[in-house]
């Protein structure tokens, strides 16, 4: 079966890659699956040139690096985040899939997948694309469902230290763990309450099987805990 039936609102495939080589490979793998692929030989003047651009299509394999080979002046997971708010499936193809994992984290809730070129064969783009379609109708698997959540602060932030990341906790995810996350991501408002062992709420995918997957939005300010169960936060 030709995988490209698996996904048949999906036929024009656009691929934004400041690499000839890349675009050529991919555009082998689209065809192989199925697709139509048109390998992009021309930067986007900006951001918003780059999503109108493949909004022309039906889908898109997004590169991330693409300031270094002069293709545009933003990065390819701010096009992804912009596409996903469209419902247009767009995938990240990057060789810093895993390098570049504190970058990629405040763009995380959009990345319905992200793909390290040497896994970017017919079956791992399809299934991408798919996870795209049913997300755009409420229909997340576990390691991507957001789920409204308690996160501890772990450490009372700074901002004149340099550290631009916050250190947590998220119980429901892994109790034992501590995880960061840009302060970018915490709304102004809120920043004041950046304090140890304060409480607030966010939506997490604490099913992510790792720190790198996952993802945090929608921050408000938890209420103090009071009786018995401040007693057991307390001991």
């Amino acid at each position: 079966m030709i995988l490209s039936q698996r996904t048949p609102r999906i036929n024009r495939v656009a691929i934004y890659d400041d690499d000839p080589t890349n675009r050529e490979s991919l555009a082998d793998v689209l065809s192989d699956a199925g697709f139509d692929p048109t390998p992009i030989d021309h930067p986007a003047s900006d951001l918003n040139d780059c999503v109108t651009m493949l909004m022309q299509f039906d889908a898109s394999l997004m590169d991330h690096r693409v300031k270094a080979g002069g293709y545009g002046n933003f990065d390819g997971a701010a096009v992804v985040q912009r596409l996903y708010a469209q419902k247009r499936p767009s995938v990240l193809v990057t060789a810093w899939a895993r390098g570049d994992w504190e970058e990629l984290q405040p763009y995380r809730r959009q990345l319905v997948d992200v793909i390290s070129k040497e896994d970017a064969d017919d079956i791992r783009i399809c299934e991408a694309f798919d996870r795209c379609l049913k997300e755009y109708i409420g229909n997340y698997p576990p390691d991507r469902r957001p789920t409204k959540t308690i996160v501890r602060i772990a450490e009372t932030y700074d901002p004149g230290n340099g550290h631009h990341r916050v250190r947590a906790f998220v119980p429901a995810w892994d109790p034992q763990e501590g995880v960061t996350f840009p302060i970018d991501i915490v709304p102004n408002t809120l920043r004041e309450y950046l304090k140890e062992d304060i409480r607030l709420l966010a939506e997490v995918n604490t099913g992510a099987l790792s720190q790198e997957e996952l993802f945090f939005e929608n921050f408000s300010l938890a209420k103090e805990p009071s009786g018995e169960l401040a007693k057991l936060l307390r001991s």
